[in-house]
């Protein structure tokens, strides 16, 4: 009896220690190995002047926006090679060329089950082809509200903004998107400017983010010093075209940036930008470039001509300039036409931007 007393307690101390052990180890265990369902992949698309962002999480696909024409094909060969099939969510985040052209070929090529859209209606032979191949393969769309949630796999998609759709500028009506994945954040607003800033400032909705993608290409007339401070970011991407006309990166913007000991990321210079997150850390395929050099300089090698006076017709609505035989112009609400004789340069200092049909 004693020696089966004594095996017995032998025994019981061995399954003490076993259970201590295994105990100690999931204490020491790293958190982030304990996130490891929680998967998410973003990619910053090199579209050049432009925005493509594609998302994955389990198998479930999302993509915001699709750059311009130029690269619009390089766009669906690229999703081609990851084997997708069918996108959860496509988000065409506003009107606008560099965002939108690449969303056609999108949805002749693959499935689409549901597209988010701004709830404006666009005046380009583009935006008509853009909603008519929607209606051609039947496509629910439609116009998210702020506080609206959109899920795919472990993620989600928190509709920020805008607090309004109807801006007179179509790039203050774009589709504020933060997506979450466990602990980490993603903020893509498309090309808001100070205005939209402001009132998402003001309603007191959370703006914080690991990750930014500067509003608007980083152009001047966004990511105002009040809204980095909501959004304190742990460091930003930049999405725009190496040496591009519009002086994208600005240099008020980049000056904040840098500032603020932010660092960055860059798609004309570093190429495609691609992140992964597990829901507590992210894993980036490179290090941030830290390069604050505003593409202003780059107006520098821009043709004199753009400072010789041309006709040109405004849409007071949208702030976009045409030519005048654009064939937007055509589609023009007299109200919103103007006609205009001047530098290309003044007018995208009055805060127009140039079409992306004509490309004045």
């Amino acid at each position: 009896m004693k020696q089966r007393t004594r095996k017995g307690s032998v025994f019981l101390q061995m399954v003490c220690s076993l259970m201590i052990m295994m105990a100690a180890v999931f204490i020491m265990t790293p958190q982030h190995v304990r996130a490891e369902g929680e998967q998410l992949r973003v990619e910053f698309l090199d579209v050049g002047q432009g925005n493509a962002i594609l998302l994955e999480s389990q198998g479930h696909y999302v993509l915001i926006d699709g750059g311009d024409r130029e690269t619009s094909s390089f766009v669906v060969s690229y999703l081609k090679e990851q084997g997708i099939d069918t996108f959860d969510y496509v988000v065409a985040s506003h009107f606008d060329s560099d965002h939108l052209a690449g969303l056609i070929g999108v949805l002749h090529q693959f499935g689409v089950n549901q597209i988010l859209t701004p709830g404006y209606e666009g005046d380009t032979k583009l935006y008509q082809s853009f909603e008519e191949a929607v209606r051609q393969y039947q496509v629910m769309e439609i116009h998210p509200q702020q506080e609206e949630v959109y899920s795919f796999g472990t993620a989600q998609m928190e509709i920020l903004g805008p607090v309004y759709y109807g801006h007179s500028d179509g790039n203050e009506d774009s589709i504020c998107i933060r997506v979450t994945n466990g602990e980490n954040r993603f903020l893509i607003c498309g090309d808001i400017g100070e205005d939209t800033e402001t009132e998402l400032v003001h309603t007191g909705v959370d703006l914080s983010a690991d990750v930014y993608l500067l509003n608007h290409h980083g152009s001047n007339r966004s990511s105002t010093q009040e809204f980095l401070d909501l959004v304190q970011p742990s460091c930003v991407v930049i999405s725009c075209g190496s040496g591009n006309s519009y002086g994208h990166p600005g240099t008020e913007t980049m000056t904040r940036i840098e500032n603020l000991g932010i660092p960055i990321y860059r798609t004309d210079l570093q190429g495609t930008i691609r992140v992964e997150s597990d829901g507590i850390q992210l894993f980036w395929e490179q290090e941030p470039c830290n390069d604050f050099t505003p593409g202003d300089q780059a107006e520098e090698t821009i043709s004199e001509e753009e400072g010789l006076e041309s006709q040109y017709i405004l849409n007071t609505r949208s702030m976009k300039f045409h030519l005048p035989s654009c064939s937007a112009v055509n589609k023009m609400k007299e109200k919103n036409r103007q006609e205009y004789t001047g530098s290309r340069e003044a007018l995208i200092q009055q805060g127009y931007s140039p079409c992306g049909t004509c490309h004045p």
